[in-house]
């Protein structure tokens, strides 16, 4: 297993509730909070791209993000239904990269 993962900037708020599921990682890194890399508003392709370059899985709300993985040169992903946020109305995915195109 990946030690780090993505939280997709639309649920900072879950992973602040939500401490016991991001245990297993040792570096979490939020979009928007990292200037560098994951800007604020960065594009659902960037997050796959960057996810695939890093080695990190993904948290998110976006259930069509499958499609931009597809843009970023990944063949196959998992992905998993962590519930739902019900303070932020919004049903959580857990996305992990198996394979690379490249």
């Amino acid at each position: 297993m990946t030690r780090k993962v993505v939280i997709d900037e639309d649920i900072h708020g879950w992973s602040e509730e939500n401490h016991d599921m991001l245990r297993p990682y040792k570096s979490i890194i939020k979009v928007g909070e990292d200037s560098e890399s994951l800007k604020r508003g960065s594009s659902d392709e960037i997050v796959a791209d960057y996810c695939n370059a890093n080695g990190c899985d993904l948290f998110t709300s976006d259930v069509g993000f499958y499609a931009k993985c597809i843009k970023a040169g990944i063949k196959t992903i998992q992905i998993t239904n962590c519930g739902f946020w019900e303070k932020g109305k919004k049903q959580i995915f857990l996305v992990k990269i198996i394979e690379s195109l490249e």
